[in-house]
């Protein structure tokens, strides 16, 4: 089971990428990527989060990273394609 604090964070990041709130959800990634870089759900929410503003090459990068910690990571996949 997650930590409380982690589950704030893991809702957080989706609710502001459904939500299309981008330059909320780019501040709060890049603040996360810059802690946990090595945490595939952070690596995934960065890179959907530069696909999202344009910058492509980027977001699948970290999108490729986060595949490789975390095979299962659906939207991940999903959003690399």
């Amino acid at each position: 089971e997650l930590p409380r604090q982690q589950v704030d964070k893991y809702l957080k990041c989706e609710y502001l990428l459904r939500s299309h709130q981008l330059a909320e959800a780019d501040a709060y990634t890049n603040e996360l990527y810059k802690t946990e870089s090595s945490d595939p759900k952070v690596l995934s929410w960065r890179g959907r989060v530069l696909l999202y503003n344009g910058n492509e090459v980027a977001g699948k990068q970290l999108l490729t990273q986060s595949l490789q910690l975390d095979p299962d990571n659906k939207e991940a996949a999903k959003a690399i394609k």
